[in-house]
């Protein structure tokens, strides 16, 4: 069925060993992630913000990174997806922003952004969680800046705009 969907829709797709095959490294994966968020696995690297007239660091974005104990270093690309579509994207977007915001601190001039996908944007305690860690972390909002992708912007566009302006009046 999911390889149907995913090669053109109303195609039929026989049944294959590797699709076992991919369906077993899969699960390993979506185990092996639930496991990273629990036990330090996931860590953040800084990337500098440079305004070019300048030559200034302005700023920082949180690259979340997956330091895995057997395979070693898992790229975003291999388990961003995954977590989206199990809903683990949530719990580790709300690692990435509390983590970001205790970073915040070791550049106190700065500002410092972290991405957010679709589906953490419209989870419905995302401003509320923001709000709540800034706080808690004694970081002024100002300087969070809330990455987001284009497509968030197409969909659904006064949910999107309300939540847009709920973040930006904090």
């Amino acid at each position: 069925l999911y390889r149907a969907k995913n090669e053109c829709r109303g195609t039929i797709q026989f049944y294959a060993e590797e699709m076992n095959q991919n369906l077993l490294v899969r699960k390993k994966l979506e185990s092996d992630l639930r496991i990273a968020l629990s036990t330090d696995q996931l860590e953040l690297e800084f990337q500098p913000q440079i305004d070019l007239p300048t030559g200034k660091i302005v700023g920082v974005e949180a690259l979340l990174r997956w330091n895995h104990p057997v395979e070693g270093r898992i790229p975003p690309n291999d388990f961003i997806g995954l977590a989206e579509e199990t809903g683990l994207i949530i719990p580790i977007g709300e690692w990435v922003i509390r983590n970001a915001c205790a970073h915040a601190s070791d550049w106190p001039d700065l500002k410092f952004a972290v991405n957010v996908s679709p589906i953490q944007f419209r989870s419905p305690n995302l401003v509320e969680f923001i709000r709540t860690t800034l706080a808690d972390e004694n970081v002024e909002p100002g300087r969070l800046e809330v990455e987001i992708t284009e497509g968030i912007l197409i969909q659904n566009t006064e949910e999107t705009i309300a939540i847009l302006t709920q973040l930006k009046d904090m």
